[in-house]
């Protein structure tokens, strides 16, 4: 009997040492997180959606009749999201696709260097069907709003997401231009692409990395159309010009990836202290999580939580909770801080490869036994490479886009091209764009024909003397393929 006593008291003994330990970690984890936040907002961070979010412009309404228009945009014969812009099969030059018999576009998966074509009267019909729903988009961008109706601190709140709307909508504005190009309407084609540019401006402040992502890549599909438009044989106006460039100087992409990664920490914060709030909460949000409804700015309802969801949230909440937010607010500041460097220092190679040793770090706790005590980290961790590179292309290729309107610009009024990008400084352009790729200016040669030649040095840093042929053997050259990124010339 005494024994069992004995041995009852040890149990009940290590029971209460272990709760103690616990007691004391997790208390230690709260207080270093507290202290941690408080350094954070003492630098200037902005932690939750009321500190960063300004307050919405209550333009839902007109959002709806956006978003209906755009959703009509659907065609059996003819969609331009296909359309093939800057067509090249060799790097640097590229055909004028509104000087073409047909619209070459693209077919098949995604990778297929193959091409189709479409006649122009069947995008001409297309265009025709849906031009009322083309005139309330474009009514809508006359205004574009800087943020959506959402509540991102309530989790359970409704959200308006137009991702795909967005899309729809750019695709078709650029078959616009196109068409207009084709019928030597310069000015109508100005206007349809400056709207473009006005696109990737809608909800600018919405502070997703989806959203932010959109963005990019509508000046992505905007920037191709504005060569189409400098290459075109109708010379446009200067003042149009100006204005085109006005609009699309206003963006920065640089910004958006920022702006993204933010929101993506604090919707992460806020799912962290939804968790907390009851030993239920957790279970919907590794459902949350796990379904990428975080996105959105709500948390789905799963199935109801069995015994053993409250039981793992209850252990969550007590134990390992702080330190499981600690740990995924320091990675976080860590890929913040890497990005704003990023910003000012404008070096790609160089940022790529210290968010590439960040995130291995990161992972190489994540598949170790560590794992447990950051179950939502590792959820709410996300690779933000890709991201980062495809900003910093786009980016890129704005200012490049930018310059090259600049350039023409100093062509209609002073008869040629200048000989260096310093002579459109101030007239056409307030400073000399920086290559995202070097932290240096934009490459420019003036030829001997009158021509020039512009360029990025691409990825990998290095300065090819603007050589556009790709290192590996491509079927289908585009402005990344090549050793430098190279505004292409157009095939005459």
């Amino acid at each position: 009997m005494k024994l069992r006593w004995r041995i009852a008291i040890g149990f009940l003994g290590v029971f209460l040492l272990l709760a103690l330990a616990l007691f004391i970690f997790n208390k230690s984890s709260q207080s270093e997180l507290e202290k941690y936040k408080a350094e954070l907002r003492a630098q200037g961070e902005k932690l939750t959606f009321a500190e960063l979010l300004p307050p919405y412009d209550g333009s839902y309404d007109r959002l709806q009749v956006f978003m209906e228009a755009a959703r009509r945009l659907n065609h059996p014969t003819f969609t331009p999201g296909v359309i093939d812009w800057i067509h090249s099969k060799t790097g640097g030059v590229a055909q004028v696709i509104s000087l073409q018999t047909n619209i070459p576009t693209l077919v098949g998966v995604s990778g297929n260097p193959s091409a189709n074509f479409v006649a122009w009267e069947t995008a001409v019909q297309a265009l025709d069907a849906h031009a009322a729903d083309l005139a309330a988009i474009r009514s809508f961008l006359q205004n574009p709003p800087s943020r959506l109706n959402v509540s991102y601190d309530d989790p359970l709140a409704p959200s308006a997401n137009c991702f795909v709307e967005k899309r729809w909508a750019a695709q078709w504005l650029s078959g616009s231009v196109l068409l207009r190009l084709h019928s030597n309407k310069m000015e109508k084609a100005i206007e349809d692409l400056r709207l473009i540019f006005a696109l990737a401006e809608v909800h600018s402040e919405d502070p997703t990395i989806v959203n932010q992502m959109v963005r990019v890549a509508i000046v992505g599909l905007g920037c191709p159309v504005a060569w189409e438009l400098l290459a075109h044989e109708t010379v446009p106006a200067e003042p149009e010009l100006k204005s085109l460039q006005d609009a699309i100087s206003k963006i920065d992409l640089l910004d958006a990836i920022e702006k993204g990664m933010v929101g993506e920490r604090n919707l992460a914060l806020r799912a962290f202290e939804f968790s907390r709030k009851e030993s239920d909460n957790f279970s919907k949000t590794v459902f949350a999580f796990t379904q990428f409804e975080l996105i959105n700015g709500a948390f789905p309802s799963p199935t109801a939580p069995t015994a053993g969801d409250r039981l793992v949230g209850y252990a969550w909440r007590n134990i390992v909770a702080d330190g499981d937010e600690l740990f995924y607010l320091r990675f976080m500041q860590q890929h913040l801080e890497t990005v704003r460097s990023f910003r000012a220092e404008q070096n790609f190679s160089e940022t790529d490869l210290l968010l590439a040793r960040n995130q291995s770090e990161v992972q190489r706790v994540l598949k170790s036994s560590r794992r447990v005590r950051y179950p939502l980290s590792a959820l709410a961790i996300q690779s933000l490479i890709r991201a980062h590179q495809t900003c910093a292309r786009n980016e890129t290729f704005r200012r490049m886009t930018v310059t090259a309107i600049a350039l023409k610009r100093h062509e209609l009024r002073h008869g040629k091209f200048p000989p260096d990008l310093t002579t459109l400084v101030p007239d056409f352009i307030a400073s000399v764009p920086i290559d995202c790729m070097d932290g240096k200016p934009l490459k420019y040669r003036l030829n001997p024909d009158g021509t020039f030649l512009l360029y990025s040095v691409g990825e990998d840093g290095k300065d090819d003397g603007g050589d556009p042929t790709s290192q590996n053997n491509v079927d289908q050259h585009s402005l990344w393929t090549g050793r430098d990124a190279v505004w292409p010339t157009p095939a005459r």
